[in-house]
């Protein structure tokens, strides 16, 4: 009792938020030395070219593994839960 607990003092983060925000931060530094490394492989004017192209060379010159799906997964699922809708009232202020 006696220690002044800062997260959840008036107007600061919830400790959700606050971890959330770090496992995102740990799940994009990740996402960039893991699986954005790997498409290194790549022509650097290769972002220049039509969509379809693009993929198609994605799909047969970068190494992509169900890792890399995973850490994808991830990252969208930590944003869609610090920014999704709150499931106890329905609203979209996301988990701050």
């Amino acid at each position: 009792m006696g220690a002044i607990d800062h997260a959840n003092t008036a107007g600061a983060w919830p400790r959700l938020a606050l971890a959330l925000v770090a496992a995102l931060a740990a799940l994009l530094v990740a996402l960039q030395y893991v699986t954005l490394a790997k498409f290194a492989v790549l022509p650097p004017g290769a972002g220049f070219v039509q969509w379809g192209e693009f993929w198609q060379r994605v799909a047969v010159e970068v190494p992509l593994d169900g890792g890399d799906t995973l850490l994808g997964l991830a990252v969208l699922a930590a944003c869609g839960a610090f920014f999704g809708p709150n499931g106890a009232t329905g609203n979209w202020s996301g988990c701050w």
